[in-house]
Parts: C-alpha cells; sequence; structure tokens
C-alpha cells in the first residue's frame, strides 16, 4: 500500500520510514567532534501521522491527537487507506511488542535485507564523504543491545538477536540465513516496535527478551529453530552508534546512504558507511557507491564483517582465556 508515494510495509521498508521520522523530529545534538548537525525538514502533516500509526491505540482520537502534535489547525481529514492502517494497529500490542505486519502475513522480500558495507579509516574519511553528500537528513543516536544463549546457541546457528534504541524509539531485530551476493550481504531481517517503557529493564537485562522475541515470532510467522531455547537469552552487553542519514547520489531509485560512528565495549570507533539496496539493483547501487568514494579519494574496501560480529569478536578478547 502506498499514501503520497511511501509504502508501509514490515521489514526494513517500514523501519526506514520510521527511523527517517524519528531523526528529522528529534534529530540529535553534535556527538562529537567528527559528526556534522543534523538539519531538521519538516514532515507533511499525513507522512507524520503515518509514521506514529503503529504507536497509537487506533481511535479517532488519537489519530487527531497525532494530527494536532504534527502542527495540524483544526479537524483532519484523512484518505481511508490511513484509517485502515490504524484500524490494523489497533489491539496489536503483544507482550510489549508492536508486531510491523500482520498475522500470518510472512512475505520474505520484505524482511529481506541486502545491504554492502565499506570501511572508513577514522574520522578523516567520514568527514571527506559529509562535504560531498551535504547535511543528513537525519541523525540518529543509537544503542544496540545484543542477546544470545548462555551456550552461544543462537549465534553458532546464524541467529541475531537485537533490541536497539534509536532517539525515541526502541525497536527488536532478528536476523538470519545470512549469506553474500558479491561484495553484498544478504539475510532475513524482522523488526517489531518495542513498549519505551521497558527499554531500562530490557537494557540492563532484568527483562527476559525472550518474550518478545516469541510474540513477533509468532505475528510474523518467523521460523525459528525449535532447538533454540528463547528462555534462555540474556543480554550481553551494548555498542552505541551515531548515524547519519544522506541520500546515495546517482541516477536510479532514492537510496539511503548510512554513515555510521560506532563505539564499541573496549571503547574503540569504527567509521563504516552501510547502504541497503534491493537486490535486482545492487549493480547500479554499487557504481553509484564507487562514484562517490572515488570522488572523495577514498579507497574501496568492502566489509563482510557486521557490527554484531565485531561485537563478539571483542567480548571474547576481553574475556580472556577463562571467558573462551
Amino acid at each position: 500500500m502506498k499514501i503520497h508515494g511511501k509504502k508501509i510495509a514490515g521489514g526494513h521498508e517500514a523501519r526506514a520510514l520510521k527511523n527517517a521520522t524519528h531523526g528529522r523530529q528529534r534529530s540529535t545534538a553534535q556527538e562529537s567532534r567528527d559528526v556534522v548537525p543534523a538539519v531538521e525538514a519538516p514532515l507533511p502533516v499525513v507522512d507524520r501521522v503515518m509514521a506514529a500509526a503503529m504507536q497509537t491505540d487506533g481511535s479517532a482520537g488519537a489519530l487527531q491527537h497525532r494530527a494536532k502534535q504534527a502542527g495540524a489547525k483544526g479537524k483532519v481529514h484523512f484518505p481511508g487507506e490511513i484509517a485502515a492502517v490504524l484500524g490494523a494497529a489497533k489491539g496489536r500490542r503483544e507482550d510489549g511488542v508492536i508486531a510491523a505486519s500482520g498475522a500470518g502475513q510472512v512475505d520474505t522480500k520484505s524482511d529481506r535485507e541486502v545491504e554492502i558495507k565499506l570501511e572508513l579509516h577514522g574520522a578523516t574519511e567520514a568527514k571527506a564523504l559529509v562535504a560531498l553528500l551535504g547535511a543528513p537528513q537525519a541523525t540518529l543516536a543509537q544503542v544496540n543491545v545484543y542477546f544470545d544463549a548462555p551456550d552461544g546457541s543462537f549465534r553458532a546457528r546464524g541467529w541475531g538477536v537485537r533490541v536497539r534504541k534509536e532517539n525515541d524509539a526502541v525497536v527488536l531485530t532478528l536476523k538470519a540465513n545470512q549469506k553474500s551476493i558479491g561484495e553484498f550481504l544478504d539475510r532475513n531481517e524482522w523488526n517489531g516496535d518495542v513498549d519505551k517503557a521497558a527499554w531500562a529493564d530490557i537494557s540492563t537485562g532484568h527483562r527476559a527478551v525472550g518474550a518478545l522475541v516469541d510474540a513477533l515470532a509468532k505475528e510474523r510467522g518467523i521460523p525459528i529453530p525449535a532447538e533454540l531455547s528463547l528462555a534462555s537469552l540474556q543480554a550481553l552487553g551494548s555498542i552505541e552508534t551515531v548515524r547519519q542519514v544522506f541520500t546515495l547520489p546517482g541516477d536510479g531509485a532514492p537510496v539511503h546512504l548510512e554513515l555510521d560512528r560506532t563505539t564499541y565495549q573496549d571503547r574503540s570507533v569504527i567509521h563504516e558507511v552501510e547502504v541497503e539496496s534491493p537486490a535486482s539493483d545492487i549493480d547500479r547501487t554499487r557504481a553509484r557507491l564507487a562514484a562517490l568514494f572515488a570522488a572523495a579519494g577514498i579507497e574501496w574496501r568492502v566489509s563482510k564483517t557486521t557490527k554484531q560480529a565485531r561485537f563478539h569478536a571483542i567480548r571474547k578478547a576481553l574475556a580472556g582465556p577463562a571467558g573462551r
């Protein structure tokens, strides 16, 4: 379904709309000298209400309240599709999770993430990209908490479990079935919004995340292997990322470029670029990205190491022989 040109769907498309909205509404201050402050960009009332739709109770009163918060004057009349989205959202909270799509409506294409990751050598190269890209569309402050069973069984089976606080939103993410398409990573990704009130307990390990994963899996029909014990999931630690979002230059459909500055648990800092692309358009996306790097004078360094993999490697190194 499309409303004013924006597709409302599960998976990374809904996440991208929500992320961009939160970044515009609540752009963070300059997190470090390496980061350019975000420029606030006002959103149309309809778009802002749509982005918040999954956080309402689905009532007409809640919709009008969102419209007033977005700057509307007086009562607002919205297209019928918005009411349909709100109606689908109504009553769909389950143990703290607002799922991203209807029960049983599994669309593996919508839940697929295809991305390329490129390493940057420090803040100097990051600044060179910003000089060409201009002001970011959004700046997002992220805290990522990773989970696994004590025996590492989820990671051993190729499953990743993460809860991310991004500006004013909290999102549960499951990833699995990672493979490569040339220089791109291809994997399944499922996302569900989490009640913000639960963040403090989740991030400190005082609330079991297994029930949230189970609720999302049932809602989305996610095939979690039976031998993986959701009850055994525990918080392992966290990393912090400041993400700047830009539009990748060049011909073709709009593609987001994400410039990340991540601080890991050993206080090391990694700068990198992530770009998601439709699987059918990776050659064009790569060409556009390569042209940008060439113009900035930055070497092309593809990375197949995800943030989660780097987190686990550092965690193992910090634990020493006793923790291995």
